[in-house]
């Protein structure tokens, strides 16, 4: 497929159909997006990765884990945390991405802007194959049971969860704003 009807084309996806997504596969084309987006900067980043029935299981409870320890939330928020838990089960393969931090502000954002390069040509890659993936960066996930359940270790920053697998729906394009609406001309 072109690049530009591939870029136009590509859709976050929610829901998956249920057939599984080949590890090695998903191996290839992040290493094909790894060597397409790097550039000075030398890898500080890496993955933990969720294929398995257990593995997958396992990360769904780590995602609920802090909700569920408040009651009243659990209580209250029962059927949906169920919804969500069950959601994250069924979610063919998970990859969570961690960067590595030094304390260097420009070279910290930097290895940021590498790992955001390599994470969207790893959709399109994807995408190009009948593969589609969310990008979750939702504030839920940032909480110290998380943290710890999937080895973030001091001086990493979480990137954020590719959800991956075979659509089960294609959502339809939104309109986009034109990046002419967004620039400001220096006076």
């Amino acid at each position: 497929m072109e690049v530009n009807q591939l870029i136009k084309e590509r859709r976050s996806i929610r829901k998956f159909s249920d057939r599984p997504v080949q590890l090695q596969r998903l191996k290839e084309l992040l290493s094909e997006a790894e060597q397409l987006s790097q550039d000075e900067v030398p890898p500080r980043w890496r993955y933990v990765i969720a294929v398995s029935p257990d593995e997958r299981l396992r990360l769904a409870d780590y995602l609920m884990e802090k909700v569920v320890e408040n009651p009243i939330a659990k209580v209250a928020l029962s059927p949906i945390l169920k919804s969500y838990h069950k959601h994250f089960r069924q979610v063919p393969a998970s990859i969570i991405i961690i960067a590595q931090q030094n304390g260097n502000p420009i070279k910290d954002e930097m290895t940021y802007g590498t790992v955001c390069r390599i994470i969207q040509n790893f959709q399109l890659l994807a995408w190009d194959e009948g593969v589609g993936m969310l990008w979750m960066t939702d504030p839920i996930l940032l909480n110290e049971a998380f943290s710890k359940n999937v080895g973030l270790r001091q001086g990493e920053k979480f990137v954020g969860i590719l959800n991956i697998g075979y659509p089960e729906k294609i959502p339809k394009g939104r309109p986009r704003t034109p990046a002419e609406k967004r620039w400001t001309v220096i006076s």
